[in-house]
């Protein structure tokens, strides 16, 4: 497995998650814990980041999204949304935002160490920023290894679709048999008018928990 992968089954107990800082330094997510046999409904979308496809799992009618070709960027956001439920409180973060290292210290705030002693919390008001709460983020059940051939019949529509995307942009590179993939499986949100209050408050949610660099 890659190492930010874990054998794990992922289930939805937050007594599961490590949340001491050398898991947020080597973060591995779980493994799906349901039916593994997929049906494509639809190619929803392409990107520089990998391609989402929605899906369904066995006799479950349930719609889910799965992103293939994604980073470990879902482990470490597990473990800030378990870090800020365990805590009972909110958290407060440096407002410095230059280096990697500035980053570091703001994921460092939702760890077990950062939340036992709210290492940032007694800074003057300028140096950090409000205290930072939940928010609503797409719900993720862990990863999935996808075999190439059951996807290579859709490589003509991503191609089609990676016209489309923006100029600069990679796209998703088509599938091949012989290959497997890694995706993560994410809880299917119908396409909806955008919003952009909730969007502004969750790129802001990004942005304070250290995601910009990291």
């Amino acid at each position: 497995l890659p190492p930010f992968l874990s054998a794990d089954r992922m289930y939805d107990d937050d007594d599961l998650v490590t949340c001491g800082w050398k898991n947020f330094l080597s973060p591995k997510l779980r493994r799906f814990p349901g039916d593994t046999k997929f049906d494509v409904q639809e190619i929803l979308s392409v990107g520089g980041g990998g391609g989402f496809i929605q899906v369904t799992f066995g006799d479950d009618a349930t719609e889910y999204a799965l992103k293939v070709r994604e980073a470990r960027t879902a482990a470490v956001l597990e473990k800030v949304q378990v870090g800020l439920r365990r805590a009972g409180h909110p958290i407060s973060v440096p407002s410095c935002q230059i280096t990697r290292r500035d980053m570091l210290r703001r994921l460092y705030a939702f760890s077990n160490e950062g939340r036992d002693t709210k290492v940032f919390g007694n800074l003057p008001t300028k140096q950090r920023l409000a205290p930072v709460f939940p928010t609503r983020t797409q719900k993720c059940f862990g990863w999935l290894r996808i075999p190439g051939n059951r996807l290579i019949m859709y490589n003509k529509q991503i191609d089609s679709m990676n016209q489309a995307v923006q100029q600069g942009s990679p796209g998703l590179e088509p599938f091949k048999a012989d290959q497997y993939y890694f995706s993560i499986v994410y809880e299917h949100i119908p396409q909806a008018p955008l919003q952009t209050k909730p969007v502004q408050h969750q790129l802001s949610f990004f942005n304070s928990i250290g995601f910009m660099f990291c």
